[in-house]
């Protein structure tokens, strides 16, 4: 577990511990180069980061991201092809209720996996319905997409891309960035 902040991995351990589980946790700055050898973990994962970051602060960690990695990175960043989530992240921001900072949505990961010497193996939206949770109860908008949403079947729902979060799988490829 990497992280910035002590408080989150001290949060970490004592879940891991409740678990019984053994995580090793390493403080650190995840768009400086990470302090871990080469090829020293079979995956990365990351949730709600890369998306507080410009596009080149984002490709330095996943070139990083990759040399460390034995085999794949896994992301999930805010679909930026979600109407509720887009519509919702704007009135929130317009009103002043924003709490999350810079926060730049995403459509797809491909091309910067690609840049970074990744190859996507699947990438795919989940939480259509939690991407609701960005607009007030009674939003018109929100009435509607869920209405529509409802007469929707999973593989249909899939097909519209209105999840909330973007999941992106890669392996590594043998491109070195």
């Amino acid at each position: 577990m990497l992280d910035l902040s002590p408080e989150n991995l001290e949060f970490t351990q004592d879940c891991a511990k409740a678990l019984g589980v053994e995580v090793k946790v390493l403080q650190t700055d995840v768009t400086q180069p990470l302090p871990l050898p080469d090829n020293d973990v079979d995956c990365i994962w990351s949730s709600g980061l890369l998306e507080h970051f410009t596009p080149r602060e984002r490709h330095q960690m996943l070139c990083d991201w990759r040399r460390v990695t034995r085999d794949c990175v896994i992301t999930l960043v805010p679909n930026a092809a979600s109407v509720a989530y887009r519509a919702g992240k704007a009135l929130q921001e317009k009103e002043g209720r924003w709490t999350y900072g810079l926060e730049v949505p995403v459509q797809s990961l491909r091309q910067e996996y690609a840049e970074a010497g990744l190859q996507v193996i699947s990438e795919f939206t989940i939480g259509a319905r939690h991407s609701f949770n960005f607009l007030p109860a009674g939003h018109p908008l929100r009435q509607s997409l869920s209405a529509w949403m409802d007469k929707l079947s999973h593989g249909e729902l899939q097909d519209c891309n209105q999840g909330y979060l973007l999941i992106t799988i890669g392996t590594k490829r043998d491109e070195i960035c």
